[in-house]
């Protein structure tokens, strides 16, 4: 590759790329082929002058930018994990905050209440007389306040349920996430090893 003339200043190679003779000064050390424009690094040493493609220096360039670059995500990754830990423990710790759902109804004695009025009600009606209105009147209301609560009970736990299954999406797809960035994280691992 060498044709190397100790009289003149000018070196003459051919091209590696497209075989073009070439002619180099002795003070040029990085030059692109007239022929093809392949850019090459002019090395000297030991009275032995070679070209060397600029792209062999770039893929050392590339393999460290991609190094660095894999260290850098496993950087993220790790902290988006610990960010999507934090976010799925605190979901789990407002899943047990939440109030129960006996928290939300009508206490004991309210039901004791009702069902007395329901009774005395009937007693009321079967005795006749004038009784009878007041009996109604009492039948009345205990039957209402019972259909409330009873709707009210089915709404919350309708309510409770929904949000429990909303919860449990959302902490599905949290963990999901974690899994998906430890995969990425062992892939990239490998590719550094």
């Amino acid at each position: 590759m060498v044709d190397n003339s100790s009289n003149s200043d000018l070196i003459a190679l051919t091209c590696a790329a497209c075989g073009a003779k070439l002619h180099i000064g002795s003070d040029i050390d990085r030059f692109a082929c007239s022929s093809c424009g392949t850019e090459f690094m002019v090395r000297r040493g030991g009275g032995v002058v070679s070209l060397q493609p600029i792209t062999e220096g770039l893929s050392d360039i590339l393999v460290q930018n991609k190094r660095i670059a894999a260290e850098l995500a496993l950087t993220r990754l790790k902290e988006e994990i610990v960010a999507d830990e934090e976010q799925l423990r605190h979901m789990q710790e407002s899943l047990v905050a939440k109030p129960a759902l006996a928290s939300q109804l009508p206490p004991d004695w309210f039901y004791a209440v009702t069902v007395s009025l329901v009774v005395l009600g009937v007693i009321s009606v079967s005795g006749g007389g004038s009784v009878t209105g007041i009996g109604v009147l009492m039948l009345c209301g205990a039957i209402w306040p019972s259909v409330y609560i009873f709707r009210r009970t089915q709404k919350l736990k309708g309510e409770r349920n929904a949000m429990l299954s909303d919860q449990q999406q959302r902490m599905n797809a949290a963990h999901a996430r974690i899994a998906g960035k430890k995969v990425q994280i062992d892939a990239l691992r490998r590719s550094l090893a």
